[in-house]
């Protein structure tokens, strides 16, 4: 138990936030596709029709597909959150002071009767 009320409060609530860790690869597989989806298209529309996009960008002085992404306000709040869980989970993991669990000679005597 720890002296600190923040402390306190954030390990009560601590595990409805630990369902939401998630967020943080939400956020990160978003922002990759936001920057990367316009290469892999270009691959593809390579593999697939490249002496047409060629053509078609030689002819018009564009590239063939194009695709831009961009992160809206509800991905920087993914961010925001995933960063604020991961402060959390580690300011209770501190708090709690994890360490090594043993066994009773109860618990150790059961098992070894139903074994």
């Amino acid at each position: 138990e720890s002296d600190l009320r923040l402390v306190r409060w954030a390990a009560k609530v601590s595990p409805y936030l630990y369902g939401w860790c998630a967020v943080d690869v939400l956020f990160l597989a978003t922002a990759t596709a936001c920057t990367e989806l316009n290469l892999t298209v270009q691959w593809i529309v390579q593999a697939k029709a490249g002496a047409i996009c060629n053509w078609a960008q030689q002819a018009v002085g564009e590239p063939c597909v194009h695709i831009s992404g961009s992160l809206g306000a509800g991905a920087i709040f993914a961010g925001i959150f995933a960063v604020t869980s991961a402060f959390l989970f580690l300011l209770t993991l501190t708090a709690w002071h994890p360490g090594p669990q043993s066994m009773s000679n109860n618990r150790v005597a059961g098992i070894a009767d139903n074994g």
